[in-house]
């Protein structure tokens, strides 16, 4: 960089490097939305050949983890109504010895 010598070249330098910020942050912009649009998802499965294949690993993939959300859910209603059926039976036997 050149030696500023007075207020108005560092005006003018300032200026510069402004607009030189300007056009890089634009830049960056353009190239950020090209690249979300790029790996978007539903782009890759658009411009790729095999699509049907990724499609396919989607389905597997999804049927495996919701059948395993499905049975932790079962696992804790059973665990939930365990719990339950032992607290009434509990709570029967505490009453049927209150009676006697």
């Amino acid at each position: 960089m050149k030696r500023i010598k007075n207020n108005h070249h560092l005006q003018e330098q300032r200026l510069a490097l402004r607009v030189r910020e300007f056009e890089l942050e634009k830049s960056l912009r353009k190239d950020w939305k090209e690249l979300k649009e790029k790996w978007n998802p539903s782009t890759a499965l658009e411009n790729s050949k095999h699509s049907h294949w990724l499609t396919e690993l989607l389905q597997v993939a999804s049927a495996s983890l919701t059948r395993k959300i499905l049975e932790k859910a079962e696992e804790k209603i059973e665990e939930s109504s365990n719990k339950g059926i032992e607290f009434l039976n509990h709570r029967i036997l505490h009453l049927q010895n209150k009676r006697k």
